[in-house]
């Protein structure tokens, strides 16, 4: 939906360029098998050798793109992080997703929020939240159920926050920037490795 996403499955099997290897290999075969001249031959292995050659060096490189983060693992575990750039990896080294380092906004909608006098009222909240700890957000929660898990967080310090003030003082928050809202949403999303930068009422 030309939004940009917050986790990438990389489905990665292997990096050997299968496609390489295989050519090489049949140019192989086609050379032993086949009598050629002496110097068609030669050629022959030689350019099966660099196909060959090429399929496997692709594999030692990464390139994890700008504004991301990648998880490397080895043999099924976690094994580390890759900032962006071009890595060099061994091919057992398998890397499974990409996460933005970006600042991403999440709009949570507050809605007949009681006030300390009983006035229900609807307030909005916009949040800014960035993916610090990538390993934990990938491991411990899906995009989606994690859509959930904010929304929650959010409109319950919301609650809390709009029971202990009057109708009267409501309007006083829009546009208000809260470091309590900020303390109390950050608080329940540590755990998935998520650091709230911002939240402001609308």
């Amino acid at each position: 939906s030309g939004r940009f996403p917050i986790v990438v499955l990389t489905g990665e099997r292997s990096r050997i360029r299968n496609e390489f290897v295989a050519a090489g290999v049949v140019m192989i075969l086609l050379a032993v098998v086949f009598e050629l001249a002496l110097v068609a031959r030669g050629a022959l292995i030689a350019v099966a050798v660099g196909a060959i050659f090429i399929g496997v060096l692709q594999s030692f490189i990464v390139r994890v793109p700008e504004g991301s983060q990648a998880l490397a693992l080895r043999r099924g575990r976690f094994d580390r992080v890759l900032p962006a750039g071009v890595h060099y990896l061994p091919p057992w080294i398998a890397v499974t997703h990409v996460v933005t380092r970006r600042e991403i906004p999440f709009v949570v909608p507050g809605v007949d929020v009681p006030t300390s006098d009983g006035v229900r009222v609807d307030i909005d909240l916009v949040i800014t939240f960035a993916i610090e700890g990538a390993e934990r957000f990938a491991f411990s929660i899906s995009a989606p159920d994690f859509d959930v898990v904010c929304s929650a967080a959010s409109q319950d310090a919301l609650r809390r926050m709009v029971r202990g003030i009057g109708s009267q003082d409501v309007l006083d928050l829009a546009g208000a920037s809260s470091d309590d809202l900020r303390a109390a949403i950050g608080a329940a999303l540590d755990t998935y490795g998520v650091v709230v930068h911002k939240v402001v009422i609308m």
